[in-house]
């Protein structure tokens, strides 16, 4: 593994952030980190997820 798989694996395990905001803290292009994400993932040291909002919530009528 090299040294952008490690840093990624150690955000992904210890924060919650975007793939935007882990190539920021990186300094790598959205490009790069999905490549490396796709590896990571077919290396089987990640799974994909995603998070569908559940519904009613604020995408109708928020108030308060």
């Amino acid at each position: 593994m090299n040294l952008f798989t490690t840093k990624i694996l150690k955000l992904l395990k210890t924060c919650s952030l975007t793939k935007e905001q882990i190539a920021e803290k990186l300094n790598i292009s959205l490009p790069e980190l999905e490549a490396v994400m796709d590896y990571l993932q077919q290396m089987g040291f990640i799974k994909s997820t995603t998070i569908t909002p559940t519904q009613g919530g604020c995408s109708t009528d928020c108030s308060g």
